[in-house]
């Protein structure tokens, strides 16, 4: 998972060095997620701050919980019972949803 995050960073970094600083939210649910979110980004940038998700800042970590969902739905063959009775089906997941939140991707 560490490389994968560097790698994805790396692919960004022109982006990413256009900050003056980059601020990283996290709910700090997943220690081990944490402690690679800390050390890729502070190996690979200087200006990194991290912030705990506060009340607050709860409807931005919704919206990134749904996306980060979508895009593990996206990379799936096969939808699970309670997706495919949500969804109706895999073609209509890529066009109704999947298809919108592509469109804002960096």
């Amino acid at each position: 998972m560490t490389k994968e995050i560097a790698n994805q960073l790396r692919a960004k970094d022109t982006y990413f060095s256009s900050f003056d600083k980059i601020i990283v939210y996290y709910d700090y649910g997943q220690v081990e997620l944490a402690q690679i979110l800390v050390s890729v980004f502070n190996t690979m940038f200087s200006n990194v701050e991290f912030r705990k998700i506060e009340t607050n800042q709860y409807k931005l970590s919704q919206a990134a919980d749904l996306i980060c969902t979508v895009e593990a739905i996206a990379q799936k063959t096969i939808l699970t019972k309670s997706e495919s009775e949500f969804f109706h089906s895999k073609n209509e997941f890529r066009k109704n949803i999947y298809k919108n939140i592509a469109k804002k991707k960096l």
